[in-house]
C-alpha cells in the first residue's frame, strides 16, 4: 500500500503561538484525524534557553503544571 504513515515537523513562531497550532490542526490534523483506523500521534516539544537563567517562581511554576499535565519528560538544567 501506498501513502500509510504521514510525518511532519512544524515550528510554530512563540509570539504567535495559539493562532499558528490552530492554523496547523485546521489545515493538517483534522484531515488526517477524520480518518477511519488512524493512529494518530501528536508530540509538542519545547526548548527555552535564557542566558541569565530562568527566575526560580517560573521553574516553580512551569515544573509543577508540568507535573499535573503529566508531561512524558521536562525539567530545567544548568549549561
Amino acid at each position: 500500500m501506498r501513502n500509510t504513515r504521514f510525518f511532519g515537523t512544524f515550528r510554530v513562531d512563540p509570539e504567535r503561538y495559539a493562532k499558528e497550532i490552530n492554523r496547523l490542526n485546521q489545515e493538517a490534523v483534522q484531515h488526517i484525524a477524520a480518518q477511519d483506523r488512524v493512529d494518530l500521534q501528536i508530540t509538542v516539544d519545547i526548548r527555552a534557553v535564557k542566558k541569565d537563567g530562568f527566575p526560580d517562581t517560573v521553574v516553580r511554576i512551569v515544573s509543577e503544571n508540568a507535573s499535573t499535565l503529566k508531561f512524558d519528560q521536562s525539567g530545567f538544567e544548568d549549561r
